[in-house]
């Protein structure tokens, strides 16, 4: 998130917040329009505040979350192995991923690089991540991404780099193509 969005979703915050909780959602779907991220990121940070933290803790979680967003744009461009990460494509759970091209110039080709959140769940997270990254290495399937590589930043960032798929989540496609209970069931199970 470069500074012109954090002020952008800073702003829609402040203003949401000046509004009873039950007009927000419409409030904020009107403000968004077609920017669903957007509408999605001020709902999660709205939902936050809302938990009845003290002011210090969200000014202090907000300045955290500035320092995130910056500290991923500073990402770009990083080298990870032989890897450079070209651009944020998603964030999940446990991380980030991002579109990353070879960088040594040995061949060329994208992948998807996936780096572990280290600021949430320490050494819990990081066994998760590494279970994760070894379960990936023993698939072989036509229909599960590869993992091509793995390691840990300079930093001390756990990161995995996998297959690139340029496609839509499977939610999504399902929904898109209005697909039932049983059709869905038969997707997963290939």
């Amino acid at each position: 998130m470069d500074k012109e969005r954090w002020a952008q979703l800073r702003a829609l915050v402040q203003q949401a917040q000046e509004r009873p909780a039950a007009q927000r959602a419409d409030w904020l779907a009107a403000q968004c329009g077609d920017d669903e991220a957007l509408r999605s990121e001020a709902q999660a940070l709205l939902e936050h505040l809302d938990a009845g933290t003290a002011f210090d803790h969200r000014m202090q979680d907000a300045i955290g979350l500035e320092a995130q967003a910056l500290k991923e744009s500073e990402r770009l461009g990083e080298a990870l192995g032989p890897y450079r990460l070209v651009r944020k494509i998603d964030e999940g759970g446990m991380g980030s991923v991002y579109l990353g091209e070879r960088a040594d110039e040995a061949y060329r080709s994208q992948v998807a690089v996936k780096l572990l959140r280290t600021e949430r769940g320490g050494e819990e997270a990081a066994r998760r991540f590494a279970a994760e990254r070894q379960i990936l290495a023993n698939l072989n399937h036509p229909y599960i991404c590869q993992l091509l590589d793995g390691g840990t930043s300079e930093s001390g960032q756990p990161y995995l780099v996998m297959e690139l798929i340029d496609g839509v989540d499977i939610e999504q496609y399902c929904n898109e193509q209005r697909l039932g209970i049983r059709e869905r069931i038969d997707l997963f199970r290939k």
